[in-house]
């Protein structure tokens, strides 16, 4: 396996951010995209996740997934992590909505994820805190 890890500077990565609005809005099969991980926090990174909501024509959402990333990996090289924002854990919706906002088919599709994702992620992280440490 291929530990490879990514270090591009600011500019760089704003460069891309610009890059991927123009490949998402092209993307009739994307309702909503956002970057999140370490990527976006201007950290060293091994991928570059991207969270996505897809619409109802989409009948796989792992093959549209899959075939996303190699579209990514193509025109921009990097490895990419597409995630299904719909199927999600908690976790991973809360992450990806405090990334950045990509592409959003609606004015509203990124608040009614929020919506969904946010009281699940603040009740979920105790949880999990607890889990790993029933001390506290």
């Amino acid at each position: 396996m291929d530990f490879k890890v990514f270090a591009l500077p600011q500019p760089e990565r704003e460069r891309l951010v610009v890059m991927l609005t123009s490949f998402f809005r092209v993307r009739p099969e994307v309702e909503l995209a956002f970057l999140f991980g370490p990527f976006v926090a201007g950290r060293p990174f091994r991928w570059v996740d991207v969270g996505v909501e897809w619409t109802p024509a989409v009948g796989d959402p792992d093959r549209a997934a899959a075939r996303l990333e190699r579209a990514l990996g193509r025109t921009y090289g990097l490895r990419w992590r597409v995630r299904n924002l719909a199927a999600a854990g908690p976790l991973i919706g809360w992450q990806a909505t405090y990334g950045l906002l990509i592409h959003s088919a609606g004015p509203f599709r990124a608040v009614d994820l929020c919506r969904r994702t946010w009281p699940a992620g603040w009740d979920f992280v105790p949880k999990l805190q607890r889990w790993l440490d029933p001390a506290i």
